[in-house]
C-alpha cells in the first residue's frame, strides 16, 4: 500500500509538518510506503500534482491543511479525481474545525484530531477490503482514542526534507513537540474548540487531554537532530505551552542541559510560568 501526502505550505512562513512527519513513521513501521511533496507555491499547482501521480501512483493521497490554505485544496482534489483512482484524505487543524468544508471542497474522508490510531485503521481495512464508513476519527464518526505518546516512534523528519527547511530558516530546527493539548482558553487560537471536540466526543475532562512524552525519547530527538545536522543554532519547542506541568518541565531542563549543546526558543503562557 502506498501513501502521499501533501503539506500545504503556499506563500507562508516555511515550516515543517509534525503530523505528516509521525504519520509517516507510524506508517512505515507497519511496512507501508510514504513520499510526501511540501507544496510552497500556487504556481503550477495541478502540473506538479500530475507528475506525483505519475511517479509516485498511490492508493491514497493526504493533504494538511490549515484554514488559510484550505482554497488550493480543490485545485489538488480535482486533478486527483480526474487524473487517478487514488482516495483523497485530509486532516490538521481546518479538517478538525471545519470538517464539512472539505468535504465540500473534494475530500473523500476527513479526518478530526490525532490521526495515529484511525489513519491506521483506514489503511488496513482498505487493504483488506473492509468497511471504512464507522472508523473513529473520520468525520462525522467520534473522535479516534488519544495517542499514546510514550509507544509513538521517532518522526520522519526526512519525508519534508527537513535540512533544506532548516538551511533556509538560518538554522533554526523546529518543531520538536514534547507535550500535546493546553487548557487555555484564548479567544484568537483553535485549542478551545479542539478540547470541546475532546470533551464531547471522548467524554472526558480537559485534564485527560494534556499528555506528555517521555522525557527521554524527547531528548532522544534532539540528540538525532543536533548530530545529524551540527550546524543547527537553535531548537524550536512547538508545544502549545511548553510549561504547563512544572515538575516535567524542570525535568526536562535537567537532561536536557545534560545532552544538548544548543539554546532552544518555546511558547509559555504567563499563567504557567513563575520565577523557576
Amino acid at each position: 500500500m502506498n501513501l502521499h501526502f501533501y503539506y500545504l505550505n503556499i506563500n507562508s512562513g516555511l515550516a515543517y509538518c509534525n503530523g505528516i512527519g509521525i504519520l509517516s513513521s507510524v506508517l512505515k513501521r507497519e511496512g507501508y510506503n510514504v513520499s510526501a511533496t511540501h507544496l510552497t507555491s500556487s504556481d503550477n499547482l495541478e502540473g506538479i500534482v500530475k507528475e506525483d501521480l505519475k511517479n509516485n501512483p498511490s492508493e491514497i493521497v493526504g493533504i494538511s491543511v490549515v484554514t488559510n490554505q484550505a482554497k488550493y485544496v480543490p485545485i489538488i482534489t480535482r486533478t486527483i479525481r480526474e487524473n487517478s483512482d487514488s482516495i483523497s484524505i485530509a486532516g490538521g487543524i481546518h479538517a478538525t474545525i471545519a470538517p464539512q468544508d472539505l468535504k465540500n471542497k473534494g475530500i473523500d474522508y476527513v479526518f478530526q484530531g490525532e490521526s495515529e490510531n484511525s489513519l491506521l485503521e483506514f489503511v488496513k481495512n482498505l487493504e483488506r477490503g473492509k468497511n471504512l464508513e464507522k472508523i473513529r476519527g473520520i468525520w462525522p464518526n467520534p473522535p479516534a482514542q488519544l495517542t499514546d505518546l510514550s509507544i509513538i516512534p521517532q518522526e520522519d523528519k526526512e519525508i519534508l526534507n527537513f535540512g533544506e527547511i532548516i538551511n533556509k530558516k538560518n538554522m533554526w530546527a523546529g518543531e520538536v513537540i514534547a507535550t500535546r493539548g493546553c487548557p487555555y482558553e484564548c479567544s484568537y487560537c483553535c485549542n478551545s474548540t479542539i478540547n470541546e471536540f475532546y470533551r464531547k466526543g471522548l467524554r472526558i475532562q480537559t485534564k485527560d487531554i494534556l499528555r506528555r512524552r517521555p522525557i527521554e525519547h524527547v531528548i532522544e530527538e534532539l540528540s538525532a537532530m543536533q548530530e545529524k545536522y551540527p550546524g543547527i543554532k537553535m531548537f524550536i519547542l512547538g508545544d502549545d505551552t511548553f510549561t504547563l506541568k512544572k515538575n516535567y518541565c524542570l525535568d526536562f531542563l535537567n537532561e536536557y542541559k545534560k545532552n544538548i549543546e544548543k539554546p532552544f526558543v518555546c511558547n509559555v503562557n504567563l499563567l504557567s510560568f513563575d520565577k523557576d
